[in-house]
């Protein structure tokens, strides 16, 4: 049973008129392609002289990732709320990886 997010995207989504296979990959290209457009702002925010966004633009890219995400897990029947405790339990325990920024970040080459 879809959750009140997955709910308001199902209402703009094919619904069960194509494959689930072809409905996952467009859910994931969604995902991908939504991605992208927020990470050339990044770019843009790192790279461009002058060019400084705004949080309603990386917010707006973000909530199209969640969009196509809503639909993914739907897909799979998994609310987001069960996706987000399973991602809880996930990174309580670690994750198996704990960062070490400046041991990686001595690894770049110098200019």
């Amino acid at each position: 049973m879809p959750d009140i997010f997955q709910s308001r995207c199902l209402e703009t989504w094919h619904s069960d008129q194509y494959p689930s296979s072809f409905q996952r990959l467009h859910a994931v290209l969604g995902i991908v392609g939504e991605s992208g457009e927020l990470s050339e702002i990044l770019k843009k925010d790192t790279f461009k002289p002058d060019y400084q966004s705004t949080r309603e633009q990386r917010l707006n890219e973000l909530g199209d990732v969640f969009y196509y995400l809503c639909i993914l897990a739907h897909l799979d029947d998994c609310t987001i709320d069960e996706l987000s405790q399973m991602n809880h339990d996930k990174l309580e325990g670690g994750h198996g990886w704990q960062p070490d920024y400046p041991a990686q970040l001595a690894l770049i080459p110098a200019d």
